[in-house]
Order: C-alpha cells, then sequence, then structure tokens
C-alpha cells in the first residue's frame, strides 16, 4: 500500500453476520470476492448455510478461505470480507494488499466474536504468548472502535502520511 492507494474499508458490526453476507453476495455476484474466516466453526457454519439456501454462485467469483489460504493466493480482488475479526493489524494489511485498486475491504463482526476471543485469551493470559496475542487484538479492536477515518488509521499504523479523512469508510460516513 503506498500514499496513492485507494480502497474502501468498512467495519460492520451487526447482528445477523451471516445474513449480511450471504445478502451483500448476491448484490455483488459479478465482483471477484474473497471470503475469509478464522476457524473451523465459521467455516462450518458458513458451508451449512451455501447447502440449506441453494447459494448459487460461480466458482471463479466467490472464495472462501482462511487466513493461511488467502496469504497464498496471488489473484487480486475486488472485495476482501473478513468473516471474523483480524487477530492482528499485520493480518489486516496482508488482506488489503490483495485489493484491486479501488476495492473494498469489509469485516463483520458480533458481539459474539469479541466475547469469544477475550474469553480465550483471558483463560490463558498467563502465557505469554497470549498476552501478546491480546495486544495485536487490542490494537484491531481500538482500530474499529476509535471512530477515526479507517484508511488514515491504516496509513498510521504503516508510517505513511496522508489526509486525515477518506470520506468512504464506515467511520467517515458515520461522521
Amino acid at each position: 500500500m503506498n500514499k496513492n492507494t485507494f480502497i474502501e474499508i468498512n467495519v460492520l458490526k451487526t447482528k445477523y453476520k451471516i445474513e449480511n453476507l450471504f445478502e451483500y453476495l448476491k448484490n455483488n455476484s459479478d465482483k471477484k470476492i474473497a471470503v475469509i474466516f478464522r476457524n473451523t466453526e465459521s467455516a462450518e457454519f458458513i458451508y451449512k448455510r451455501i447447502i440449506d439456501d441453494d447459494f448459487v454462485f460461480s466458482k471463479n467469483k466467490i472464495t472462501f478461505c482462511d487466513y493461511i489460504c488467502f496469504k497464498l493466493y496471488k489473484l487480486k480482488f475486488d472485495i476482501v470480507i473478513d468473516y471474523n475479526i483480524p487477530e492482528s493489524m499485520d493480518i489486516i494489511l496482508e488482506h488489503i494488499k490483495k485489493i484491486k485498486s479501488k476495492g473494498k475491504y469489509f469485516i463483520l463482526y458480533s458481539n459474539r466474536d469479541i466475547v469469544k476471543i477475550r474469553h480465550y485469551n483471558y483463560e490463558n493470559y498467563e502465557k505469554s504468548v497470549y498476552r501478546n496475542n491480546m495486544e495485536k487484538l487490542g490494537e484491531v479492536l481500538w482500530f474499529i472502535y476509535n471512530g477515526e477515518c479507517l484508511l488514515h488509521q491504516i496509513k498510521k499504523y504503516i508510517n505513511i502520511e496522508g489526509s486525515t479523512k477518506c470520506l468512504k469508510c464506515s467511520s467517515c460516513k458515520v461522521q
């Protein structure tokens, strides 16, 4: 990402994450989309929904994968959707790098996601690796909740100067 890169970044808190995801996929069926999930529970939930709804999609247009698999993709996408909150800002940056110019990046999350992540990390807080994970997650939660322009925050994170507001991200639209 350089200072001239522009993509639309959105963080969407939703009560009905799976419904929002499939509605968005149906409305953007002409775009090349990657849906990334963090764990097998999410993968199974998405797969069950595809089967239950007889959801039809072009295999060339929508890619469902986990973080590790997505890292291996060389392709660029019009839209990248993180179905779970990424565990660090570095993961967010990796995902943004796979988006075509003028593409879109979404993080979908619910209160349940945050409770599960915090519970898991607090249970294991005595181990230093989990303390480190909590600090990384804290950066992501600050990114999501602080209300500043999301693109500006990412540019600041990687030490790129730029305008203060993109006027297109979910934070800028709220203000």
